[in-house]
């Protein structure tokens, strides 16, 4: 089981991906906006992060960059919808910014536990 921070301002997303961790047997924390999932991991330490690439307050790259920075061996998994081109350009800058996996929403169950077996396998 991990501790997983999913990060969305949209709640019914960040809710809907809590839930399906949760029933794959994860602990799984929520946060609104980049900003405050830096805070929440600086002071409770998850085992993997999945954020939204676009958020209002604080976006998923910056997101990214400041995780990567203070906790640089942090699993983290991207996930953006939008536009079809859009949302593969922030996919794109969430992996070189250091993103160790990434979804274009809607994804699927498969999708996510996919997602997180490779974070765990790089954890091994």
């Amino acid at each position: 089981m991990a501790r997983i921070l999913v990060i969305d301002d949209d709640p019914f997303v960040r809710r809907t991906v809590a839930l399906l961790l949760q029933t794959l047997g994860h602990e799984a924390a929520e946060a609104q906006n980049g900003l405050e999932g830096v805070k929440m991991q600086r002071s409770q330490r998850y085992d993997v992060v999945i954020t939204d690439m676009v958020m209002p307050v604080q976006d998923g790259l910056v997101t990214i960059q400041m995780l990567k920075q203070e906790f640089n061996r942090l699993p983290i998994i991207a996930m953006s919808g939008g536009s079809q081109s859009y949302g593969h350009l922030r996919l794109s800058d969430a992996s070189l910014a250091g993103a160790m996996v990434t979804l274009t929403k809607p994804f699927t169950t498969e999708d996510l536990v996919g997602a997180m077996l490779k974070c765990q396998q790089a954890d091994d």
